[in-house]
């Protein structure tokens, strides 16, 4: 039976990797597993996952730290549906699936990839488009709860500019965004997304992110024309919720738009000044 294994990364999107009954699975850090999973915990060639008689099976491979299924040392486990093993520290959640549902999954995300398209055609014909629409579309597709967009060059000019989903209560709390340590990396330039906050050495101990009980989250930089404008924020308290890598590509594609929304908005300001002083000068 084809089944699908998604390796959930602390500090990034997690990838689906769908198996089949007919193959057998490396499965480690080096480049050469069938299935890679490059975090310092998971050993160069970690374990080995194959159907045998009707069950897939996952052997460790002498690793460095093994393989755990509920909490237990394990050197053989027998994957039933929704299982989730440790290889090493990174969680592997374990689904068999049906061909039609995997037709069905790859049509769904057909369509989201074709809404996010469309609205940057949309975007491109009207620049200056409603944030908020991005951040619905966002929070729609990626199926998460908040969304915001914060405005500054700095973590100290930071303000937010436009939100989703956010109550009115957490919009004047200035930790509503669950983690200035998120945000402090994001402004770095890199985006950041987590799957596992647990396992996130700079979030899990943040006061905020454990009152939150925040589960996924992604912070990315707003960049145009090589100007930083400020940062676009999602996160949810879904404990089964992990953004994957078409959710990473899709939020992309938003932050871009929102980014080139935002730089439009102030190239037009600007124009707008420069008309208002000429015309005072003369």
């Amino acid at each position: 039976m084809p089944a699908q294994l998604t390796v959930i990364a602390p500090k990034r999107a997690a990838e689906q990797v769908m198996i089949v009954d007919q193959s057998t699975y490396l499965i480690g850090r080096a480049a050469n597993n069938d299935i890679v999973i490059a975090e310092p915990s998971v050993s160069r060639q970690h374990a080995r996952l194959r159907y045998e008689e009707r069950l897939w099976v996952m052997n460790d491979l002498n690793s460095v730290n093994g393989l755990r299924s509920n909490g237990i040392q394990q050197q053989c486990c027998f994957l039933e549906h929704g299982a989730v093993v440790l290889v090493g520290n990174v969680p592997v959640l374990f689904k068999n699936i049906e061909v039609q549902h995997l037709q069905q999954q790859l049509q769904y995300d057909k369509w989201r990839k074709s809404q996010v398209m469309k609205l940057q055609q949309q975007s491109s014909k009207a620049p200056q488009s409603d944030i908020t629409e991005f951040l619905t579309q966002a929070l729609t597709l990626c199926q998460m709860e908040r969304a915001a967009v914060l405005l500054g060059n700095d973590l100290a000019s930071l303000k937010l500019y436009s939100s989703c989903g956010v109550s009115k209560t957490a919009r004047e709390d200035s930790n509503f965004f669950g983690s200035l340590g998120a945000l402090q990396m994001a402004m770095g330039g890199e985006a950041l997304i987590t799957n596992d906050i647990s396992q996130h050495q700079a979030l899990s101990q943040r006061a905020s992110v454990k009152l939150k009980q925040l589960s996924a989250l992604a912070c990315f930089p707003l960049i145009c024309q090589g100007q930083l404008l400020g940062l676009f924020y999602i996160d949810s308290q879904q404990p089964t919720k992990f953004l994957s890598t078409v959710d990473a590509e899709l939020l992309q594609t938003l932050v871009d738009n929102i980014s080139l929304n935002l730089f439009s908005q102030q190239i037009d300001q600007q124009l707008q000044y420069i008309a208002v002083n000429s015309r005072q000068f003369n």
